[in-house]
């Protein structure tokens, strides 16, 4: 034994304890962020202002056929012409399936879309989210092994639980939902950039190696696809197809990552998979609403 090994030893050691709490430490970071952004919502609309934008049923219409059958046959496709691995493929299908980022509505505002409408798409799927996901997660990916009763019930509580407590605050206690919604929306956002670093640090060496295996250019390739898919449906109005377009690329990454650490906990491609196609999806809504914004209405 030389007089370094030990220290080399424990060097490593210490790496692995932080690197296993800064693991430990990232469902709850999930939870947290998913919670407080869901809290949000309800604490910033009333039911009105849900309902309204979606009074017009062939929008309502296209939006879900758009979202829930298409973008996944898109996802699909993508894969049949871009091959990946199975537990990247299963990450990346995943991720397909869940619409609704619940940056959806900020970006869209950015890109001087129709915010109503897309707040209430928001709401409308994530409510979709909670039976449509778990259900389909069988036919899209039969090898997946799903305990569909315990993810029901997770989506449920983190979803629609605070969604509906924030309602109800926003329509029977109005000055407490005024106080409490600052607060939630700055804890939501501190654990959207904490949940971004953590994934990020954890997974580095795996994203790094996504490089060679088609992974990014499917996730872009799919992205590019997807907004031209929702922009193509989304009526007449211009603000309405750029709503439409964001709200159809933006997939909900929290709650992939919380249906995927049941779903794929033996399959680590799968997240980093799911990590990389969320910040691809950053990477590029950052850039094309600030490029609609200047274009103007």
């Amino acid at each position: 034994m030389t007089p370094h090994s030990i220290p080399r030893r424990r060097r490593g050691g210490y790496d692995l304890v932080v690197r296993d709490l800064l693991a430990d430490s990232l469902n709850g970071v999930i939870l947290v962020f998913l919670i407080s952004s869901m809290l949000t919502l309800g604490l910033s609309v009333t039911v009105r202002q849900i309902l309204v934008p979606l009074s017009d049923a062939r929008l309502v219409i296209s939006s879900l056929a758009t979202n829930y059958v298409l973008v996944p046959l898109i996802a699909i496709v993508v894969t049949r012409i871009i091959p990946l691995d199975e537990a990247l493929r299963s990450g990346f299908v995943l991720y397909a399936l869940a619409a609704g980022s619940e940056a959806g509505p900020r970006f869209v505002e950015t890109g001087k879309g129709n915010v109503a409408l897309a707040v209430g798409l928001l709401v409308l799927f994530l409510a979709v989210n909670i039976v449509y996901v778990p259900m389909i997660l069988a036919v899209a990916l039969p090898e997946a092994h799903i305990d569909r009763v315990k993810l029901l019930t997770k989506l449920v509580v983190l979803v629609a639980l605070p969604t509906g407590v924030g309602l109800f605050l926003k329509a029977r206690h109005a000055a407490i939902a005024a106080r409490l919604r600052p607060g939630a929306d700055r804890l939501s956002t501190v654990f959207m950039w904490l949940l971004l670093a953590l994934v990020l640090l954890l997974n580095v060496a795996d994203l790094s190696r996504l490089l060679g295996s088609g992974g990014l250019l499917a996730a872009a390739l799919f992205f590019t696809l997807a907004f031209a898919a929702g922009y193509l449906t989304g009526g007449r109005e211009r603000s309405d197809r750029r709503t439409l377009g964001i709200m159809t690329f933006a997939r909900n990454a929290s709650l992939t990552l919380v249906i995927a650490g049941q779903v794929f906990a033996d399959r680590p491609g799968a997240l980093v998979m799911i990590i990389a196609m969320a910040v691809v999806s950053m990477l590029i809504a950052v850039p094309v609403a600030s490029w609609l914004g200047r274009r103007g209405t």
